[in-house]
């Protein structure tokens, strides 16, 4: 997965970790967002905290059967990037990949399903 092959497209980025319980409780209402609008052109990516261990994110998100694409960065690039220190951390990016919506801890679900169908709407 590459975040710039998404360009174009409206980007949900949740950063978490393994270890985080919020984290973890928010991924359901992640799957229906994605389910309700990946097929109409939101992309979307679970991306796990560098400290994290890969082998056990990916084991999770197995387990887990997450719809989604789930996301390693080991080295810190996109966390860096977008300066995410605490997680969960969700960012909502337009189709010009910038940042239209960030939220630290649980996002509003249903405010954040309105921004995403005004920006499917966009074109």
């Amino acid at each position: 997965m590459r975040i710039g092959d998404w360009s174009g497209q409206p980007v949900l980025l949740t950063f978490w970790a393994s270890d985080c319980r919020s984290c973890l409780e928010e991924m359901p209402e992640l799957a229906a967002l994605f389910k309700d609008y990946g097929g109409r052109g939101l992309r979307m990516a679970a991306v796990a905290m560098p400290y994290d261990l890969p082998n056990r994110v990916l084991a999770l998100a197995r387990d887990e059967s997450w719809p989604f694409p789930v996301g390693l960065d080991p080295l810190g690039q996109l966390s860096g990037a977008l300066k995410v220190e605490l997680v969960p951390n969700t960012y909502l990016l337009g189709r010009d990949g910038a940042v239209v919506a960030s939220r630290l801890g649980k996002p509003d679900f249903r405010e954040l399903r309105e921004t995403i169908e005004q920006l499917l709407r966009e074109r």
